[in-house]
């Protein structure tokens, strides 16, 4: 079963592709690290509410869509 974690990745993932988008590019956007972004990605790190949110808005997406629900 996949996680919530695993879908945010994989639209990340995707977002990054389609935009050319290196880490370090991605976690500016997101006012965050590098190492932080790969963090919450892999899972170590647990996404905010206010980090889902921002996603969203970059994504032109609901939270629930970002979720994957």
């Amino acid at each position: 079963m996949q996680t919530i974690t695993d879908t945010i990745d994989q639209k990340i993932a995707f977002f990054m592709f389609e935009q050319k988008l290196t880490v370090e590019k991605m976690a500016g956007l997101l006012g965050m690290t590098p190492n932080t972004l790969r963090a919450k990605r892999s899972g170590k790190t647990e996404w905010t509410l206010g980090e889902m949110m921002e996603l969203s808005d970059l994504f032109g997406m609901t939270l629930d869509e970002l979720a994957g629900l």
